[in-house]
């Protein structure tokens, strides 16, 4: 197979200093909003996932808004064919989300999602503008971003430490290494992101003396972060993004090599394996604990929250359950007594299937066929070795993330979505047919191109304000529960407020108002004080149970807001209906049988308490409460004879 003959390209014509300007603020935005994804947290936190993407989504914006400035822009009718597909599941989730039992979780998946669509829309555009060093400078960053965060985390190894900045991991993670995340799992998916790309950098020649110095210490550093995750997914995805790469490497050269490539990529992974079982015996005894018979509870839990989660597919096959409702709705479909909040059930298809139905699961799926069509034709078409390398980089990494994401939930972690749109991003800009052929339309062309500009405008500055509104929801609402927490509860209201005028849509807010009141009405010793008190908590409940009427604090403060103001029968009637919802839920049992007691209905109670027992067999709550109630129904029999 002949390669393909090179072409000389006419140097472009120099932006104006203003343009210049903005495009590097685009960059800068983007690159900033990435780093604080990755350096806090991975962007798990609210606060954390509202000022990354919130960087994003207006970097993405000023692209746009530049795009009416300065004509011809480079991403015309790829850049609005790459819209046009990725807003089919987009369109999809916000209509979908109209139904959704919980609103306000579909529009915080739909702003992640619309911010990962911005970053690959802005990027097509921007770094295929000017020259080379937009998207060298932007794949050196992240390669740097990578290193410092693997440095970072073999401190942490090294010193035994299990703090990441100023929180501290769950014991069950144990040692092993997580960098700025809090699961290691997490980290090991950016990781397998950031080497396919080094992998890929390292040897396009295109990519500049520094970026391929910087890939070459990545290479040596990130297998060794990688191997001290000890995640089996990361493992197994890094083997398929491997084997994908030197695949198409070797089909690229000549088709016959296509399985030779891929062979010796398998060899590889199997020495790399063998060499890490044998140094790492903490590494050997986790992936010997992976079979099924061997016990293993993260294995264990899998399997049970796939099983439930075909339950709630099977539920509602077309449509799904609706979009961010499996944390809340896991609950009624629970076949295990395990006693976590199981918010992701470790299966992004699985939980696609189960929230969106098949018709989500088809819109995401022929979007996500759609860009590898684009990588595709970079790696066979392009005329430049550049293009090729990085688009087999790439899809070596969306290969990575689809294997990990059979076992994990890495595509609700909003630092390796973006990561992913960028390392995405850089092929397709740099694809030869975009630059020869696309760069040249303008938004100006035609009356459609403009409509269709202003659509995409109109739609970045929607996603723009949801952001903002999510952000100062979520930080205000944070604020008001340590105010709360701390009983200064008019502050702690007035927070609140605020979040409730940001975000109308989330019940957090109305909760802590609720909460407030009901600890009003629990601690005044006047009757009308008391009665005002929990009557307002009443009402605010009720506003708060009209967004989410799943969560189980909002049951268990309405049913104590009745208690308190004398309406037992009410209560018990509040929470025998959230147990026959949830009837595998301890804490909802445990408040019954308590309400119960309480109003001497001892019987009841106690089979209540002992069914939490065989629930919760550690629960020292119930055991307390089936012991004495033993012994009280014992003492009564024996008056009674």
């Amino acid at each position: 197979m002949r390669a393909p003959e090179r072409r000389r390209w006419r140097r472009r014509p120099a932006l104006p200093i203003g343009v210049l300007v903005l495009d590097w603020t685009v960059l800068f935005m983007i690159g900033v909003g990435l780093g604080g994804a990755v350096l806090l947290f991975g962007g798990v936190p609210r606060w954390s996932y509202a000022l990354s993407l919130g960087l994003v989504v207006f970097g993405a914006l000023i692209w746009v808004l530049r795009c009416f400035v300065e004509r011809p822009m480079s991403s015309g009718a790829g850049g609005m064919r790459l819209v046009g597909v990725f807003s089919i599941p987009l369109v999809y989730a916000w209509l979908r989300g109209f139904f959704s039992p919980v609103r306000a979780e579909a529009w915080h998946l739909l702003v992640l999602w619309g911010a990962v669509v911005a970053v690959l829309y802005a990027l097509s555009g921007v770094l295929a503008e000017g020259s080379n060093r937009r998207w060298r400078v932007l794949l050196g960053f992240f390669f740097l971003l990578l290193i410092a965060v693997c440095l970072y985390a073999l401190v942490q190894q090294i010193r035994g430490e299990r703090h990441v900045l100023w929180r501290l991991r769950p014991a069950t993670y144990q040692m092993r290494a997580s960098g700025t995340y809090i699961c290691p799992n997490h980290f090991a998916h950016i990781l397998q992101i950031g080497l396919c790309m080094m992998l890929a950098a390292l040897i396009t020649r295109a990519a500049g003396g520094w970026v391929r110095i910087v890939a070459m210490y990545g290479i040596a550093v990130v297998p060794v972060c990688l191997a001290l995750t000890l995640s089996r997914s990361g493992g197994l995805g890094m083997v398929a993004g491997l084997v994908v790469m030197f695949a198409l490497w070797g089909w690229r050269r000549n088709p016959r090599w296509a399985a030779a490539g891929a062979l010796s990529a398998g060899v590889l992974a199997i020495v790399a394996a063998v060499l890490i079982l044998w140094l790492v015996p903490d590494a050997r005894q986790r992936w010997l604990m992976a079979a099924p018979s061997a016990g293993d509870s993260a294995v264990r839990v899998r399997l049970l929250l796939w099983k439930d989660t075909l339950a709630m597919f099977r539920e509602s096959p077309v449509l799904g359950i609706g979009i961010g409702a499996f944390r809340w709705l896991y609950e009624h479909y629970k076949s295990h007594n395990l006693q976590f909040l199981f918010r992701y059930t470790h299966n992004e298809y699985l939980q696609t299937l189960a929230e969106a139905g098949a018709a989500g699961l088809v819109a995401i799926g022929s979007a996500v066929c759609f860009l590898t069509a684009r990588l595709l034709r970079a790696v066979f078409s392009s005329a430049r070795s550049r293009e090729s390398r990085l688009a087999i980089g790439a899809l070596g990494a969306m290969a990575a993330s689809g294997v990990h994401a059979a076992f994990d939930f890495n595509f609700h972690i909003p630092a390796n979505v973006l990561a992913l749109a960028v390392v995405v991003a850089v092929p397709l800009a740099l694809d030869c047919r975009t630059r020869a052929r696309e760069s040249r339309m303008a938004f100006g062309g035609s009356n459609l191109a403009i409509g269709r500009a202003l659509v995409i405008a109109v739609g970045m500055c929607i996603l723009a304000v949801q952001t903002v509104r999510s952000g100062v929801g979520y930080v205000t609402t944070l604020a008001g529960d340590r105010l709360r927490d701390s009983l200064h509860l008019p502050e702690a209201r007035w927070y609140y407020r605020v979040a409730q005028i940001a975000n109308r849509s989330d019940w957090r807010p109305f909760a802590g108002i609720a909460h407030s009141y009901k600890t009003e009405a629990f601690w005044a010793w006047d009757e009308d004080l008391r009665r005002e008190a929990g009557n307002r908590a009443l009402e605010w409940y009720e506003l708060a149970l009209a967004r989410n009427r799943y969560d189980p604090g909002l049951i268990i403060g309405k049913a104590k807001t009745l208690h308190t103001l004398g309406e037992n029968s009410a209560a018990i009637t509040v929470l025998r209906d959230a147990v026959q919802f949830a009837p595998r839920d301890r804490d909802l049992l445990i408040e019954l049988g308590l309400l119960l007691r309480f109003n001497q209905r001892y019987e009841e109670a106690l089979k209540v308490f002992e069914r939490a027992l065989r629930m919760a067999p550690d629960s020292r709550v119930a055991q307390l409460n089936v012991r004495l109630l033993r012994r009280r129904l014992g003492g009564e029999a024996q008056r009674m004879r």
